[in-house]
C-alpha cells in the first residue's frame, strides 16, 4: 500500500497535512538497532511487531544505504497511484523513481533521512524526510515519499515507517511532520488522519487549455468546456 497523492505516495499532491499530535505507538517501541552507520538504526522487536497485529518475520526499520538504491527505486511506480486523471500518467510513473533517487542522494549527503523497512534482505517499504521551513518560520520535517511494496500492503509497515520518521524528526528538533497527498485519495487521507495528521492546506488547479481534463465537484474528472 502506498499512501501518497497517488494513493501510495505523499509527494506533490494538492492536500497538505501537518502532524500536530504525537503518534501514540502503544505496544510498539523503537529500540536502538544492531546496525550503526552515520545514523542510528531502529529495529522493532518481533514480539512488539506481532503485538501490533503483524504476523510473520520481524521487520527492521533502518536508515537506507547506497546499497539499497536499486530496491528503493523499484518502489517508485507505486508513487503514481492516485495522481489526478488530467495529469500526465506516464510522467507520473517516471517521477516516482526520480523523487526516491533524489531523496536518497540527499540523505546520504546529510540532508534529511531515508528509512527503509526490510524483511530479511528485502526492502518492503521506504519513507523520505527532509527539514523544510514553513512560512511561519517553524522548521518541519517534510515527508517527500512514503511507499510500501504491494505484497506487504496493509500490514502495519506504513505506520512503522511514520513512527520511525517521527522519532528522527523529534531528535532533530523539528516541530511537525508534514506531507502532501491527493485530495481525492480517501485511503491515504484516512490513513494519515488515523495517525494524528490534520488537514492544513488545499491546493487548487485550473486548466488553461480547452482540451485539458479538469475535476468536477464530485472529485471525478471531466473534459473542460469554455
Amino acid at each position: 500500500m502506498d499512501y501518497g497523492p497517488r494513493a501510495a505516495a505523499v509527494r506533490g499532491g494538492p492536500l497538505q497535512l501537518a502532524r500536530l499530535d504525537e503518534y501514540q505507538r502503544k505496544s510498539l517501541m523503537l529500540v536502538p538497532g544492531r546496525r550503526r552507520r552515520r545514523e542510528k538504526a531502529f529495529i522493532y522487536r518481533r514480539s512488539e511487531w506481532n503485538a501490533a497485529g503483524v504476523n510473520g518475520p520481524r521487520i527492521d526499520v533502518r536508515p537506507a544505504t547506497a546499497d539499497d538504491r536499486a530496491a528503493i527505486l523499484e518502489l517508485g511506480p507505486r508513487l503514481a497511484e492516485g495522481v489526478a486523471a488530467w495529469r500526465d500518467q506516464t510522467e507520473a510513473l517516471a517521477a516516482g523513481g526520480r523523487w526516491l533517487d533524489d531523496s536518497l542522494s540527499a540523505a546520504l549527503a546529510g540532508d534529511g533521512i531515508v528509512l527503509v523497512a526490510v524483511n530479511g534482505d528485502v526492502v518492503v517499504g521506504v519513507i523520505g524526510v527532509r527539514p523544510r521551513r514553513h512560512f511561519t518560520g517553524e522548521l518541519d520535517g517534510y515527508i517527500g515519499e512514503l511507499v510500501v511494496a504491494t505484497p506487504a500492503a496493509r500490514s502495519g509497515i506504513g505506520r512503522s515507517l511514520v513512527a520511525a520518521a517521527e522519532t528522527w524528526a523529534r531528535e532533530q528538533g523539528l516541530v511537525n511532520l508534514t506531507l502532501h497527498t491527493g485530495a481525492a485519495n480517501r485511503t491515504a487521507r484516512a490513513f494519515y488522519a488515523a495517525l494524528g495528521f490534520a488537514e492544513e492546506e488545499v491546493r487548487l488547479t485550473l486548466p488553461v487549455t480547452r482540451e485539458r481534463v479538469t475535476p468536477n465537484g464530485s472529485g471525478e474528472a471531466t473534459l473542460r468546456s469554455d
